[in-house]
């Protein structure tokens, strides 16, 4: 799993990889929840990308 800031856009990317893909929709779809909750100031769009 790898979690930055976009060098181009004003959005946090979560990527993953692994062999059980809904596995991995669900991780990276519970991670950008939390990201999203805890950005109290001017939340930032998130986007995830398996």
């Amino acid at each position: 799993m790898l979690i930055r800031p976009s060098g181009t856009e004003p959005v946090v990317r979560v990527m993953a990889e692994a062999p059980d893909e809904t596995l991995v929709l669900r991780t990276v779809d519970a991670v950008c929840a939390a990201l999203a909750t805890a950005t109290t100031a001017s939340p930032a769009p998130v986007s995830a990308a398996g």
